[in-house]
């Protein structure tokens, strides 16, 4: 029996998918149509990418990390940006 062992933050290419989430995540704000076609692009990149499941799971959670810090960002940081 082969055991999988989830990394996540497992090199540079995390803080980029943590980055294009949270920036997903602002946009989703401004430009939803564009928001949403990053997570269609994001999505379907994971899936074309020639990588272990384990490891595209561990890119999807990044990504969905960053969005969370978007999210908390922006609810702190909206009211202001907005006035």
């Amino acid at each position: 029996m082969r055991l999988w062992k989830l990394i996540i933050f497992d090199g540079l290419t995390s803080i980029n998918h943590v980055a294009i989430g949270a920036l997903t995540r602002f946009l989703a704000s401004y430009v939803p149509p564009l928001s949403l076609l990053i997570i269609v692009m994001y999505s379907a990149y994971q899936v074309l990418e020639r990588e272990l499941p384990i490891n595209k799971l561990g890119d999807f959670i990044e990504f969905i990390i960053g969005y969370l810090i978007g999210d908390v960002l922006w609810g702190w940081l909206g009211p202001y940006v907005l006035n």
